[in-house]
C-alpha cells in the first residue's frame, strides 16, 4: 500500500515570492527526500521561517538545500511541540535567497501508518535584507503554493493555488 503525505494551505492568489512542497508518496516504513523550493519572483527575500505540523505516524529530519546555503544561510529546527517543528533559514549577511531549494525534508513513514497522512505549513514568515518582515502593504508579499487532495482512483497529487503570508 502506498501513503500519500498532503500538504495543505489557504488559498489566495497574489504576485510574490513562491514557496512550493511537491507531494510524495511513500510505502509505510519507508522515506522520501522532499523539496522545499523558493522561487524570488523578484522578492528580495534575506531569511524565511515556517512551521511544519506532522501527522504523530511521520518523522521528519531536515537539512539545507543548495539555494539557503548558497546564500550562506543556516537551518535551524526546533520542535515546538510533538507534532510541530519550526523552521529558520538566515544568516550573518544580506545576500537575498535564490531560486531553488531552501530545505531538503527526509520524511521517514511508520511502518503501522496508514491512509493519506497531511502535513501543514503555517507560521510562514520572511524578512529583507534590513530585517523588515515581508507580506505587509508596502513589502513584497510571500505566498505558499498548496497541494490538494486527489480525486478517487488517483494517485498523484495536484497542485493548487496560494495564500499571501
Amino acid at each position: 500500500m502506498i501513503l500519500f503525505i498532503l500538504l495543505l494551505f489557504g488559498a489566495e492568489p497574489v504576485p510574490a515570492a513562491d514557496i512550493a512542497v511537491p507531494s510524495v508518496a511513500v510505502s509505510p516504513g519507508g522515506s522520501a527526500a522532499v523539496p522545499v523550493r523558493f522561487a524570488a519572483g523578484g522578492a528580495h527575500v534575506v531569511a524565511v521561517q515556517f512551521d511544519l505540523d506532522t501527522d504523530p505516524a511521520l518523522s521528519i529530519a531536515a537539512i539545507g538545500g543548495p539555494a539557503a546555503l548558497g546564500a550562506g544561510k543556516s537551518l535551524t529546527v526546533a520542535d515546538v511541540s510533538p507534532t510541530r517543528k519550526r523552521f529558520l533559514l538566515a544568516g550573518l549577511n544580506q545576500t537575498p535567497l535564490t531560486d531553488g531549494d531552501l530545505v531538503i525534508l527526509t520524511i521517514s513513514v511508520r511502518s503501522s501508518a496508514v491512509g493519506a497522512l497531511p502535513l501543514h505549513v503555517s507560521n510562514l514568515g520572511a524578512a529583507d535584507k534590513d530585517g523588515k518582515p515581508l507580506g505587509n502593504e508596502d513589502r513584497e508579499p510571500l505566498r505558499v503554493r498548496r497541494l490538494i487532495r486527489p480525486r478517487p482512483g488517483t494517485n498523484i497529487l495536484h497542485r493548487g493555488g496560494e495564500r499571501n503570508i
